[in-house]
């Protein structure tokens, strides 16, 4: 599951970083879809923001599963966890990482949208405002 969200915003990354660095032409067509790049992003917010509640989730199922099927686990390792438990596959720093690149390069993506004139004002103001509140950019000053 974890592998699962570094993979989205890896490519979510992989994506904003090359729309960023392409041709004036060509990241105009990338800005016609900047309700869609920020949509990704808050996707991805919630894959890592929600991450241990769904890994809860899927520990409290298994062993609502193994109990009501009265079963018992038989697969350990050399350290006799469960091979079967779910646990977590990645780090919280690393998951917390590649939201934060992605969020640096939604910004980036947005500031070059704006400085090319391919992303309005409002629209520009709208996805900053959900990025960073004016609240935090206060605070940072």
């Amino acid at each position: 599951m974890s592998q699962y969200v570094l993979r989205i915003g890896e490519a979510l990354n992989f994506v904003l970083e090359n729309a960023c660095a392409a041709q004036p032409e060509q990241f105009a067509g990338y800005c016609g879809n900047i309700e869609f790049w920020y949509s990704e992003y808050a996707h991805l917010e919630a894959l890592v923001e929600g991450y241990e509640d769904r890994l809860d989730r899927m520990r409290d199922a298994r062993q609502r599963f193994m109990d009501e099927a009265d079963r018992s686990p038989q697969n350990k390792d050399e350290f006799g966890e469960l091979y079967q438990t779910p646990r977590p596959t990645t780090t919280k720093s690393q998951r917390k990482d590649v939201l934060i690149n992605a969020k640096d390069n939604l910004k980036r993506f947005l500031n070059r949208g704006r400085g090319l004139g391919c992303i309005d004002i409002e629209l520009y103001d709208t996805i900053m405002e959900k990025l960073e509140p004016t609240s935090e950019r206060h605070r940072a000053l």
